[in-house]
């Protein structure tokens, strides 16, 4: 409605809607001295349509002679935010012209806000029979959303300075869905004014001090409904009514009815990014929001999850968990339906107050295991040779070329993780099922799978029925006291759930960006392009905080030091929060080094500080295939990775060994770049570069070790960090805040039309370099982290690599976190 008088409100206000209002006048002008007698206006009725940024006004004046009645329109435009909008709209008439004249209006307006104040400001130039004029408007809201004081002010080109009309008055809302409000308005003497939304007759005339009174109610989301009533020395001169349909507070938030059950569904995979077209994948962030506006809203009384189909990172399982504990330590209940599930998904299934599982599921617990393909006979069957130039005790990201096994470096270090991750598992559903440790135990190594009936009997689950059957229970479900594991901060983001929407102001901005992916400058975390993003939301001083999502392995050390230097720049300038997901090690350690808090999960591999190189060339390969390679140098070592060529797949192998003083150089540059390692890391975490070396030489830590040994500061998830951001960037708790996120994916996901409209051979053409030399089939049973591996080993030979091993501990939750 107000975007009719001054266009700059459809975008200030953040919001799109529908008015609908009537005005009924209850007296005439007879008293106004020096009134020319004409028609009188008997009812009026406004309607406008508007989107944040169009909107479309009709008013329609129905007067005492129907020759006269008027229609007059207003088209506008506005663009802006919350804290400073302009538009500008044409308004024109119809009907009634012969007394009234026609109407011209040009119209422009601005907005400025903050928390506690509004300024509007308009323009307009009228081609009627009326004058240009200028309208100014003041808003302070002196304790918050709920209540308001303003004043107004009107005038024309031709009007004296000491009879301006103006007006002042107040809103107060009461409760969510009940404001009330008045507006009081002097005697003035001067000439009548029109703009393209009020007609008022024209002359000269006294217009006698005048008081409004207004009720609104909101009872339902989107619905509002609104009186007002305006009066003159005892009489009332005009009703309006009013009907309004947009969001905001509604008394359904204060009375609470009904309680209500969503369903969230996790089937099919959870990503951290979307494409913009074509992607329904469910994103991380969406889902821990979601969750967090059940936990706030007065109206649910708990969630049922639905979880068949899963596919996530068990620290992504473990996040969402988290996030489902605060919505119960907020007195809300979780219903979980399965029907198929293995060890870490039933972990995170282990939140809820009641577990259904379908009649014809299956529960897979029998434990955990980490093993990984070793390579070194296939090699030399092959007439590959490869040389592992290792100096650092625990880096094994290559072992799986030069071994048959595991080393005992990597099992010590691997067994450590296991059981840090498994014990934080068991912990986790024992507190939650009250089972013993000694019965779970039995369970895993007696039984493993097991049906709905004994799953039911074991105390694993408490339901067998369908996901209709878990729906219509859970009103019924029982509370667990303890669920078990870590709670999320909740709340933190949305700000207060029923006032943070009405506040003034464009809400206080955090860059939220990912680093995802193999260390790459082009692909995986897109080093280039990140450390852009990074640098971009450390110079905007509206951006008052940075949160780094990482979710990688290593590879490059170039991108890696990228990025982490525009880290470095940017915690100088605002709080610097780095949110480490499934693996942040090696090259992710370095992205995350330079944070002012570094946030895990007790599932996070990180650490991995260390260098690592690979060379493989032909030994015999060429020989028993029946290739030859001959070429011409000008440097000792310029062939060192030059090699021949696999016909119709691309590629390469070199083609001899290194000599011993190429050797003897690689193991200088990797010894030096750990060296810039551990000194980046020692400045980092304000550390003594030995403690560094002590937990580094390229060991892996679970994330509470992580914290033990000094590479990280506490356990959190993304919601965490998040929330960490937001207090230490000096944001209100109670207030909202807008989150920037980045570098955006693309438009398409790479692969969305190929199923269906590029025909056969479009997998085997989009297969690695790896995938078509080891065939499709074999290729598909390697786990995603391995695949992974290879591909960046693969990529980089010959190259020194700040690489962590490939670890795959629970294949059952599926595919870890990508874009």
């Amino acid at each position: 409605m107000a975007g009719l008088y001054n266009p700059a409100a459809w975008p200030i206000s953040g919001r799109g809607g529908v008015y609908l209002g009537w005005d009924d006048y209850q007296t005439d002008w007879d008293g106004a001295e020096g009134f020319e007698l004409g028609p009188f206006a008997k009812r009026r009725f406004r309607g406008v349509l508007s989107t944040q940024f169009l909107g479309f006004g009709l008013t329609h004046t129905e007067t005492d002679r129907s020759d006269d009645d008027r229609y007059d329109y207003v088209a506008g435009l506005g663009f802006g935010n919350r804290s400073m909008a302009s538009g500008v709209s044409y308004a024109w008439s119809r009907g009634g012209s012969d007394y009234f004249g026609e109407t011209k209006l040009l119209t422009m307006g601005s907005v400025h806000r903050c928390r506690y104040g509004s300024l509007g400001l308009v323009r307009a130039w009228d081609d009627g029979p009326g004058s240009d004029y200028w309208q100014a408007d003041l808003g302070v809201r002196p304790i918050g959303p709920r209540v308001t004081l303003f004043a107004d002010v009107w005038k024309s080109d031709d009007q004296d300075w000491q009879k301006l009309p103006w007006g002042l008055g107040a809103e107060v809302d009461v409760v969510p869905g009940v404001t009330a409000g008045f507006r009081y308005q002097p005697e003035r003497d001067g000439d009548a004014w029109r703009s393209g939304v009020d007609t008022v007759l024209p002359g000269r005339y006294t217009r006698p001090e005048q008081w409004s009174f207004r009720i609104e109610l909101a009872p339902s989301p989107g619905v509002r409904g609104s009186y007002r009533t305006s009066v003159s020395g005892g009489s009332e001169l005009a009703r309006t009514f009013a009907l309004e349909f947009v969001e905001g507070p509604n008394l359904a938030q204060w009375l609470y009815p009904p309680r209500a059950y969503p369903t969230l569904d996790l089937s099919g995979p959870v990503v951290y990014q979307n494409y913009r077209f074509f992607d329904d994948r469910t994103r991380l962030l969406g889902l821990l929001g979601r969750i967090a506006r059940y936990a706030e809203n007065p109206q649910v009384d708990g969630v049922v999850v639905e979880m068949s189909g899963l596919r996530m990172s068990f620290e992504g399982l473990w996040e969402v968990r988290s996030q489902l504990a605060a919505l119960h330590d907020r007195g809300k209940k979780v219903i979980v339906h399965f029907d198929r599930l293995g060890l870490g998904q039933y972990v995170l299934a282990t939140v809820a107050d009641q577990i259904w599982m379908d009649p014809q599921g299956d529960l897979e617990v029998t434990g955990v295991h980490l093993g990984r393909t070793y390579y070194q006979r296939a090699l030399e069957k092959a007439g590959v040779g490869f040389d592992e130039l290792r100096f650092f005790t625990y880096k094994s990201a290559v072992e799986t070329f030069s071994r048959t096994s595991l080393s005992d470096a990597d099992r010590e270090q691997l067994s450590a993780l296991l059981d840090d991750f498994y014990e934080e598992a068991v912990a986790e559903v024992i507190t939650a099922r009250g089972i013993s440790r000694d019965a779970w135990d039995r369970i895993v190594d007696e039984r493993g799978m097991v049906f709905p009936r004994e799953a039911m009997e074991l105390g694993l689950v408490d339901s067998v029925g369908t996901l209709d059957d878990a729906r219509k229970a859970a009103p019924r479900a029982a509370r667990r006291n303890d669920v078990g594991g870590m709670s999320a901060t909740l709340g933190a983001l949305h700000g207060d759930p029923i006032w943070a929407n009405e506040e003034w102001g464009e809400p206080p901005r955090i860059a939220l960006l990912y680093a995802i992916g193999p260390c790459e400058m082009d692909s995986g975390i897109r080093g280039r392009t990140l450390s852009k993003a990074v640098k971009k939301a450390a110079s905007d001083r509206s951006i008052r905080a940075i949160v780094l999502r990482v979710d990688s392995p290593g590879g490059d050390p170039l991108p890696s030091d990228l990025v982490a230097r525009e880290l470095r720049e940017a915690s100088k300038k605002k709080p610097v929060i780095i949110s480490q997901g499934q693996v942040a090690a090696s090259g992710g350690y370095w992205l995350s080094m330079y944070g002012d808090e570094i946030l895990v999960s007790p599932f996070t591999v990180t650490g991995s500080i260390g260098v690592i190189l690979a060379h493989v060339w032909d030994d015999s390969l060429g020989t028993k295939i029946g290739w030859d390679y001959d070429g011409i140098s000008r440097g000792k070592s310029a062939d060192l990775r030059r090699g021949p060529a696999v016909p119709f797949v691309g590629a390469s192998i070199p083609h001899r060994p290194m000599r011993p003083e190429e050797r003897a150089r690689a193991e200088y540059l990797i010894k030096q770049l750990y060296g810039d390692f551990v000194s980046a890391v020692a400045e980092g975490r304000d550390m003594e570069e030995s403690a560094v070396d002590a937990v580094g030489q390229g060991r892996v830590w679970s994330g509470r070790a992580g914290i033990a040994n000094g590479l990280a500061d506490q356990v959190g998830g993304l919601w965490d960090s998040l929330a960490l951001a937001k207090e230490r960037a000096g944001i209100r708790a109670d207030q909202e805040v807008t989150l920037i996120e980045g570098p955006t994916v693309g438009l398409f996901r790479p692969d969305f039309l190929a199923p269906k409209l590029l025909g056969l051979g479009v997998q085997e053409k989009a297969l690695s370099r790896l995938e078509a030399r080891l065939g499709a089939a074999l290729w598909s049973t390697l786990p995603g982290s391995e695949q992974l591996h290879l591909n960046l080993v693969d990529r980089n030979l010959g190259k020194p690599l700040v690489l962590s091993p490939p670890i795959s501990l629970f294949d059952d939750v599926g595919d870890e976190l990508a874009p």
